[in-house]
């Protein structure tokens, strides 16, 4: 049995954008709002996880912590992206 590769993606703020990495400094993508980024983050692991590969998508708090994105939040629906 192959084991299935695991992807992180990393949503974080870096001066005046927020990013999309994998690992940190490892940019992605630049976007003008968090809600930008998280929308795109979570586009991309739909995507991902339709190719056979395990997708987490996180979210870096002000304090460095990270916060999981639930899997089965729907990108188009503004109300499912945590603010």
């Amino acid at each position: 049995m192959t084991p299935i590769p695991h992807l992180s993606y990393i949503v974080s703020q870096s001066e005046n954008h927020w990013t999309v990495g994998f690992a940190p400094g490892d940019d992605c993508g630049k976007y003008p709002s968090r809600r930008a980024a998280l929308e795109s983050a979570l586009h991309d692991a739909v995507r991902v996880r339709e190719l056979g590969y395990d997708v987490d998508v996180w979210v870096r708090r002000k304090d460095g912590s990270l916060r999981r994105i639930r899997a089965g939040t729907d990108p188009g629906d503004s109300a499912s992206i945590p603010s």
